[in-house]
This record gives C-alpha cells, sequence and structure tokens, in this order.
C-alpha cells in the first residue's frame, strides 16, 4: 500500500483510498474458478475521508474494520492513504488539467469525487456505516 509523505503527521484528517476487482463473469454466469467463467478486472475504488484519527495506521485500520468487500462479485483492499490537504489538491490538479487538454466535461469532478468519499470517524462508527450506506444507496459500491 502507497503511504504518501503528507500521511507522515498526527492528528490530521485522512483519505484512505481502496482499490478492488470486480467480477464480470458475475454478471452474466457463476462467475466461479470451476465453470471458467471468472473475468476479474481491476474496475473500483472507494474513498474515505477519516476523522479522528491519530496516525495514518489507525485511519486505515478503522476502515477495515468498518468492512471490506470479499465476495464473488467484488474484492477490495487499501491502497494509498494521505493527508486531505493532499488528495483534494491533487483532485483540484486533475481538474485543471482535464479542463486545459479541452474536457469541458470534467469541470466540477473535484467536487463530485469530494461529494462520492465516504465521511467517517471512530468516534461515531454508527453514524459512519450511515454513510456508508447513503453513499452505497447514491454512487453504488
Amino acid at each position: 500500500m502507497e503511504r504518501c509523505e503528507s500521511a507522515w503527521a498526527n492528528d490530521i484528517t485522512y483519505v484512505v483510498q481502496l482499490t478492488g476487482l470486480l467480477n464480470e463473469g458475475r454478471a452474466v454466469n457463476d462467475g466461479t474458478w470451476e465453470s471458467g467463467t471468472a473475468n476479474w478486472r481491476f474496475k473500483h475504488d472507494r474513498v474515505f475521508v477519516v476523522k479522528d484519527c491519530k496516525t495514518a495506521q489507525e485511519a486505515v485500520a478503522f476502515v477495515v474494520a468498518l468492512g471490506l468487500e470479499n465476495s464473488m462479485v467484488l474484492k477490495e483492499w487499501p491502497c494509498k492513504v494521505m493527508a486531505w490537504d493532499q488528495w483534494y489538491a491533487d483532485l483540484v490538479h486533475q481538474e485543471e488539467e482535464l479542463v486545459a487538454d479541452g474536457y469541458a466535461d470534467a469541470k466540477g469532478k473535484t467536487e463530485y469525487e469530494a461529494g462520492k468519499a465516504r465521511y467517517v470517524s471512530p468516534k461515531d462508527v454508527k453514524a459512519s456505516k450511515a454513510e456508508m450506506a447513503a453513499k452505497v444507496a447514491k454512487y453504488g459500491m
């Protein structure tokens, strides 16, 4: 897992990114190895904005404790942790580059991605789980 330089500070808001494999074979068949219809692709990501953790490791551990998918359809795991400030600045930079390259529909991408993130805290697990459920209902996995 990549631990960005910004994640070395304590008592900051962290961003934990998950990546995952999606079994596209499951959509049309049983998607199992036995039947030969498993078709795993890297096509999944989720972002968690974690407050109230002392370290990056604690933020990752909390996200994992909330529950990662490990099913015949999807397998996910943490791939990156960084400070929220760095994550947001990276989103702004990506949007600016896309717009400069002529992708006008990229305007607003930063706010869309920030809105899609799950905002969680170990100080309120019930609210964190409710946030996860609401984002799944709105955006899917």
